[in-house]
């Protein structure tokens, strides 16, 4: 699951409010849930903020279940890894630096050489943006057992590619949109990160299990039924994935929030839309059961 950031209403971080998400994602048999990743506002949060969103998730997760937090791959990344270990995380999910002058291949592989020497977590390179060449994957998971790549883009083919490129890479899963989760599966994704299931748990749960049982077929109706009216909301405008969702959140009392950045808040011309769209994945609970 791939946590939003939740606020007060003076813009602080609701530490309170992430355990119970933390907590509410282990009894949904999520089995990893990610603190300050893209949709979690990782952009807007300082390095002290994720420390204590982190601290919350690991009282609610539990030992069990991988914890894992974003973090920008960079010159300097090392000591926030450290202090994220200290924190409770047992994963970082690595995003390219955003400077658009940096170099992401040599931020990886300094943030993984360092991350071996010092807090030794486990590492999920997230290659949503595209920044990372197929030859900087290569050395990094060559050099580093167990390294996981997270894949956000929808182009199976190129996905495909670049899986024949990484044979090291331990595990792929497939980012960017829950509603693309069946494609991916089919096609040997070992697991799919998950948004919506901040908003219904118990939906997202049946979508695990279809694809967990290998019904494929039945999971991509699912998705088209049940949770693309949400995806094609979150995707009519750039970055709007935490906006819609913490709306849907609170239209079912789960709230956590708006975004930190105002101009990036959900707007009120889309409520009707978002109605259809919460409605549509509270009925996909049903069908489950």
């Amino acid at each position: 699951m791939m946590a939003m950031s939740p606020f007060r209403p003076d813009g602080s971080p609701d530490i309170a409010r992430m355990e119970e998400l933390a907590r509410d994602a282990t009894s949904h048999g999520f089995t990893g849930f990610v603190v300050a990743g893209g949709a979690g506002e990782l952009a807007d949060l300082t390095g002290a903020e994720v420390g204590e969103f982190v601290a919350a998730a690991a009282s609610g997760i539990g030992q069990k279940n991988v914890l894992a937090a974003g973090i920008y791959a960079r010159s300097g990344a090392s000591k926030l890894s450290r202090e994220l270990a200290m924190a409770g995380a047992r994963a970082l999910l690595c995003f390219a630096d955003p400077e658009p002058e940096s170099d992401a291949d040599a931020g990886l592989a300094e943030l993984l050489e360092e991350n071996a020497l010092g807090a030794g977590l486990e590492i999920i390179v997230d290659h949503d943006g595209g920044r990372y060449t197929a030859e900087g994957l290569r050395v990094a998971s060559e050099r580093h057992p167990n390294l996981a790549v997270k894949w956000g883009a929808p182009d199976l083919r190129e996905w495909g590619t670049l899986r024949a490129q990484l044979p090291a890479v331990a595990a792929w899963f497939s980012g960017g949109g829950d509603d693309l989760a069946p494609g991916f599966a089919a096609q040997g994704a070992d697991g799919f990160t998950s948004t919506a299931a901040n908003i219904a748990p118990d939906a997202i749960a049946v979508l695990q299990q279809l694809i967990a049982n290998g019904r494929l077929r039945e999971a991509g109706e699912w998705v088209a039924s049940h949770l693309q009216p949400l995806a094609s909301l979150r995707s009519s405008r750039p970055g709007y994935v935490p906006a819609v969702t913490k709306a849907a959140m609170a239209r079912l009392g789960r709230a956590a929030g708006e975004p930190r950045i105002e101009a990036r808040r959900f707007d009120d011309v889309d409520d009707a839309e978002l109605a259809t769209a919460v409605a549509a994945l509270r009925a996909g609970v049903a069908q489950g059961r």
